[in-house]
């Protein structure tokens, strides 16, 4: 069964303390921005967890591949929604993005700055997993994104 989250990485930023850059005129930040909100926000938290967990969820069976939480997989979809992209480009943002990957608990601090933690995706996981999404909610993660972004 899917879990919610992953316990974060030893010596990672609390995900509610992700500072995400938004100077920027690129589409992403506000976006995570967003996320972060969906994270530590109950209300939009509970929303988008009944949305997803609707569909990768059903009774007690499994459905995707294993190794990605629920959490994973909104993140994902979300920013594959938001760049309009491909599952290579996402793939290529999954495992070296490091903004991404301290939105995900991923990331850890060290005397240098943030490294990975060694968590790498592949193509299948994420076809599987994102791809379980049907329009329906697509639709509905985006509108509470949306809303999200409408308050900040």
């Amino acid at each position: 069964m899917h879990r919610r989250f992953e316990l974060p990485a030893i010596g990672s930023v609390p995900i509610s303390e992700v500072e995400i850059p938004l100077k920027s005129r690129d589409e992403l930040p506000p976006v995570l921005l967003a996320l972060q909100v969906i994270y530590y926000n109950s209300d939009y938290h509970r929303r988008m967890f009944e949305i997803i967990e609707s569909v990768v969820m059903s009774g007690n069976s499994q459905k995707g591949r294993e190794g990605m939480t629920v959490w994973e997989v909104i993140v994902f979809s979300v920013v594959r929604l938001t760049l309009n992209t491909n599952y290579d480009r996402l793939l290529w943002v999954a495992n070296y993005d490091s903004c991404l990957r301290q939105l995900m608990g991923l990331a850890v601090k060290n005397d240098y700055g943030f490294t990975a933690d060694g968590k790498k995706y592949s193509l299948t996981a994420l076809k599987e997993n994102i791809g379980l999404l049907d329009l329906q909610a697509i639709e509905k993660v985006n509108a509470l994104v949306l809303e999200v972004g409408a308050g900040i």
